[in-house]
């Protein structure tokens, strides 16, 4: 689309791109800015407030939206994972390179901060509607990057209907930068990249300039094969100025480094989040709060001409103090209290209607708040709970796929720009490395960035169904353990439980149950060299027996002998006599 234009050429289409697609957005930013503001707490117009004010009616907030998001969001960050890859083909070799991916993975995304980040994507996608970071490669740290992208910053392209990006032609990324941040990160030669045209600076906030990072799909076809790929170009530009031109800087990734979720969409395509339906019925709450109290604080009476002595300023001043007393010359019918009961009443009913609705329509129903029975018993609630989360489905479903798309980024990060010292370094810590160690990374390293690499499923437990579930049958054999712990192996309890660490604690289970089948194998070959000794002896004495019982029997034929020939010679001597 731009690869090979000329620099003024490229600029034209980039700005272009970017109208077309600030233009599309902008009621998605504008509809977002106001679910966010209410979730603040800022739900009243200047043209409201300046009305209440002349009636000298309170503008009255009470927040219903933000416990009802807290609580959505409160499950995400009750239940996050770490990213693991699996092979899908078990052998030796790729088991190795998914426990390497893993490793790296797990280790380079902590440092990048990615769980606080993925909870920032998160409150803006259900608020708003849609949710978005960048996976990058930090260069001067030397390891993965990822970096949150604010909803009013990210300019997708228009028809794109799918969260992974796949139909998209190209996406930008807006920011204002000053002219010394923009010099550190694109050179000195930054005078061009400032323009005099006030549109292209962010209003409140001087001397900032928008740069604009535009990444752009590259159809490609494989002149061998004849098949069609794609490339993603990065271009760094201001209205004036082409600042980096990147080729195809990740070709691992295979797609956009930019990963959104978005929760729903209208007809017209544009994103929207769960405060969109709760707005109308906040502003019920908000309005009829303010009336009520309003009618509580200006009560209206009528009174019979001439049944006080006094002007009507003193009457008003008598009934609205507490406790007032009425001269006894004036009776009931003398004076009468008008204000609006029966509205009072009406405002209160559509109060406490607009309140219950604003859980039930966000998704969270009494099962998730757990206060539909005080006296339940904490099992209960828990149970009762996890069938709640069951109206959260969808939030958490593209939750998971959004994790998914972000580890196959990390992939194509790792396998483009790590090499065997760093892999080395994180996969075995500690002091040097033994050859053969070293030798064997080595080896697992070049089959990952060889063309035959294997392809990786994304593993993690996302899903508050799974979740539930998992708890539900990890209490299970639970049960069957009491019952009979040797029907249930350790393994099976601890990979049915939701720990965090399990990867790690089933690992060292696994050590310790090798380093056990090595001392048993150990103490079985002693038992059988034990054995061979004992028999050897047994072998030995026998041996010696039958040695002595030889030597015996010839000690006897030696004298029977020796008594023989001296019998001859006793005869011999006689006969000589």
């Amino acid at each position: 689309m731009i690869r090979g234009l000329e620099p003024a050429e490229q600029l034209q289409v980039l700005s272009n791109l970017f109208n077309e697609a600030e233009t599309f957005n902008e009621g998605f930013r504008q509809r977002g800015i106001l679910a966010v503001n209410f979730y603040d707490g800022n739900q009243w117009t200047q043209d409201e407030m300046k009305v209440l004010k002349e009636r000298n009616q309170p503008a009255l907030v009470f927040n219903r939206i933000k416990p009802t998001i807290n609580t959505i969001t409160a499950l995400q960050k009750g239940n996050r994972s770490d990213i693991s890859y699996k092979p899908q083909d078990q052998s030796e070799w790729d088991y190795l390179a998914a426990r390497t991916f893993t490793a790296i993975a797990k280790q380079d995304m902590h440092k990048a901060n990615y769980h606080a980040i993925e909870s920032k994507a998160f409150f803006d996608y259900v608020v708003t509607g849609r949710g978005a970071l960048q996976v990058y490669y930090d260069g001067e740290e030397d390891r993965l990057g990822i970096e949150y992208v604010d909803f009013r910053n990210f300019y997708p392209d228009p028809s794109s209907r799918y969260d992974d990006l796949r139909d998209a032609n190209y996406v930008h990324i807006a920011q204002y930068l000053s002219k010394e941040e923009a010099e550190r990160l694109y050179g000195e030669d930054t005078d061009g990249i400032v323009p005099s045209e006030s549109e292209e600076y962010l209003i409140g906030v001087a001397e900032r300039v928008r740069v604009v990072q535009t990444w752009v799909k590259i159809p490609m076809r494989d002149e061998r094969t004849g098949l069609y790929y794609n490339e993603y170009d990065c271009v760094i530009w201001s209205g004036s100025k082409i600042l980096a031109y990147y080729e195809n800087p990740y070709p691992s990734m295979k797609r956009f480094p930019v990963i959104q979720m978005t929760l729903y969409r209208d007809l017209d395509n544009v994103p929207y989040g769960v405060v969109n339906d709760l707005v109308d019925l906040q502003r019920t709450i908000n309005y009829a709060r303010s009336k009520a109290t309003h009618i509580l604080n200006t009560a209206k009476y009528v009174y019979r001409k001439g049944s006080f002595e006094g002007d009507e300023q003193e009457l008003a001043k008598i009934i609205a103090k507490p406790n007032s007393l009425i001269p006894l010359e004036m009776g009931k019918e003398d004076i009468a209290d008008i204000s609006p009961k029966a509205d009072l009443a009406a405002l209160w009913n559509i109060m406490q209607e607009a309140k219950s609705e604003i859980p039930e329509i966000a998704g969270l129903g009494e099962e998730i708040q757990a206060t539909s029975d005080k006296v339940m018993s904490g099992r209960a609630i828990a149970l009762r709970q996890q069938s709640g989360l069951a109206k959260l489905t969808e939030i958490f479903d593209g939750l998971k796929r959004f994790k998914i798309e972000v580890g196959r980024a990390v992939l194509g990060v790792i396998r483009d720009y790590y090499d065997i010292n760093r892999v080395a370094r994180i996969v075995i810590a500690g002091g040097e490395l033994p050859p053969e160690q070293l030798d064997q990374i080595r080896a697992v390293w070049q089959r990952i960035n060889s063309d035959d690499t294997v392809e990786f499923d994304v593993v993690h437990a996302t899903d508050p169904i799974t979740i539930s579930q998992q708890e539900e049958a990890y209490n299970n054999l639970l049960q069957i353990f009491s019952i009979n712990p040797q029907a249930v192996p350790i393994e099976a309890l601890i990979q049915a439980s939701n720990w965090s660490n399990k990867d790690q604690v089933l690992e060292i289970l696994q050590q310790s149950n090798q380093k056990n089948q090595l001392i048993a194998q150990q103490q079985q070959q002693l038992e059988q060299l034990n054995q061979a000794i004992q028999q050897l002896q047994k072998n030995a004495e026998a041996q010696l027996k039958a040695l002595q019982d030889e030597l015996k029997k010839k000690d006897e034929t030696i004298l029977k002998l020796m008594e023989k020939i001296g019998v001859s010679r006793l005869l011999e001597n006689e006969n000589k006599v």
